[in-house]
């Protein structure tokens, strides 16, 4: 028997591998609240997300599990419709894209990789310094 989610997640997996990525079911054993699906893009980008049907809720121990991940720095994204999907991805390839842009320039020298350091930095303080 299905779960009113699994079109959701059916539509999240297809559009995950349209984009060269693989969509992993989550199970994360002695704990509770795991998204359904770790999304694994190329260049290492990895995306949470919990698949929800319509009506469906968060339940306590999700929202700490994201918290969670969220807190290491990780996006995680709950999607209860085919056209939250779609609106997710349109918002991830515009990040994508600019992000690839902003790479290349910097591969072809045309923008600095990133801002260089004046005379007197010191990345712990100048209290650190040992002369």
């Amino acid at each position: 028997m299905s779960k009113p989610e699994d079109a959701v997640e059916n539509y999240l997996v297809q559009c995950t591998e349209a984009r060269g990525g693989w969509a992993a079911k989550m199970v994360d054993k002695g704990r509770r609240g795991a998204p359904d699906r770790e999304l694994r893009f190329p260049n290492a980008r990895t995306i949470y997300v919990e698949t929800k049907a319509k009506d469906g809720r968060v339940k306590r121990w999700q929202a700490e599990y994201h918290g969670a991940l969220r807190a290491l720095g990780y996006t995680v994204a709950v999607l209860w419709t085919k056209e939250h999907v779609t609106k997710f991805f349109a918002d991830y390839d515009k990040r994508f894209y600019m992000s690839t842009i902003i790479m290349l320039m910097v591969l072809i020298g045309a923008m600095p990789a990133a801002p260089q350091p004046d005379s007197g930095y010191h990345p712990i303080g100048p209290h650190a310094i040992v002369r």
